[in-house]
């Protein structure tokens, strides 16, 4: 492939870069190019100095002195001393998009759409054998607890079915000795009873995709493998009739069994 130097115009393979300069020093020359087109700013803010001569310039009024005291005095006597100087907006020459800076502008450019020779950044792809290998480390140390942050994420954050349904059981129920969002397997249990092997799931909207609803579904399975039961129950229902679902979850976590809801007309 062939490029063109972005300084002098001369083709050249690339192998410089990205392909915007032929050399470092057509680098150099382009950026110092760039930082002087109104003038290279010094370390006093506001004041200009042209290219590398001794002439300093009035960025108010564009009047030229030999010194900068010279400019200092200028800018008090005549202009109060006032200092308001231009910005130099950077276009891309593909597009005309502004920039301030020119490391933004270059970095731009390199992979400008409109650019013909841009450049196609990709991000870092993980090999299959890698991912695996992140999976099952992740998977392992999330069931065995290791990774705290993750577990002060959920335990901290209750969505608002869940505080209601807490408030439920220390004012409703006999029996207190639950945990909340408790880890099991990979699985987290909205609200269980572990002494009895009873849990509680409060399902909102999100539980009727298709991916969070098969997911419940290994999630169920998994804890009758073990023993336990579930009682599942959906917020919009509860948020209806919440008499009548309160009344099914107090007598299943008293006797373990699921009783049919029976909602008046």
């Amino acid at each position: 492939m062939t490029y063109i130097c972005k300084n002098c115009g001369n083709k050249h393979n690339g192998t410089y870069g990205s392909g915007t300069f032929c050399s470092d020093h057509c680098r150099r020359v382009y950026c110092g190019k760039q930082s002087n087109k109104l003038g290279k700013l010094t370390g006093h803010k506001g004041y200009f100095k042209l290219g590398s001569s001794k002439i300093w310039k009035c960025n108010i009024c564009d009047h030229i002195f030999p010194s900068k005291h010279e400019l200092r005095k200028h800018l008090n006597d005549s202009h109060n001393g006032q200092i308001n100087f231009p910005t130099a907006p950077r276009p891309c020459q593909f597009c005309g998009r502004t920039f301030k800076y020119q490391h933004n502008l270059a970095y731009h450019e390199n992979g400008c759409a409109l650019n013909p020779n841009r450049v196609i950044r990709h991000g870092h792809s993980w090999s299959n054998e890698s991912r695996v290998k992140m999976s099952t480390t992740l998977k392992n140390g999330y069931s065995q607890g290791k990774y705290k942050g993750w577990m002060v994420c959920h335990s901290s954050k209750k969505s608002y079915p869940e505080r209601f349904f807490t408030k439920v059981i220390e004012r409703e129920f006999s029996d207190k000795n639950y945990v909340y969002n408790m880890l099991f397997c990979q699985y987290r249990l909205d609200f269980a009873w572990p002494n009895k092997k009873l849990c509680i799931e409060i399902d909102g909207s999100q539980h009727e995709r298709t991916e969070q609803y098969e997911s419940d579904k290994r999630k169920d399975k998994r804890l009758r493998s073990s023993g336990w039961k579930v009682l599942r129950i959906k917020w919009k229902d509860m948020f209806h009739h919440p008499a009548e679902y309160i009344k099914q979850a107090k007598r299943f976590i008293e006797s373990g069994r699921i009783y049919k809801v029976c909602i008046p007309t």
